[in-house]
């Protein structure tokens, strides 16, 4: 008997943002939510690199971008 598995358990995603900061390059990235852990990937011309992960002691409901404003 063959039995396949995954390195990371599977957890389903609750939310996504994209978002992008602006320094001397811009760079954008891609917040994956998931029920008790934060994901944060580059979003590069050749594809998702992970960045920061980040565990959550609760439960991630929703999450939202806060506007900024320009002056």
């Amino acid at each position: 008997m063959k039995v396949v598995t995954t390195f990371h358990p599977a957890s389903s995603v609750v939310d996504s943002l994209k978002f992008r900061l602006k320094d001397e390059q811009p760079s954008e990235f891609l917040v994956v939510a998931k029920p008790n852990r934060l994901d944060i990937y580059a979003l590069l011309p050749e594809g998702l690199r992970h960045q920061q992960g980040l565990d959550i002691w609760g439960r991630v409901r929703v999450i939202r971008a806060v506007p900024v404003l320009n002056n």
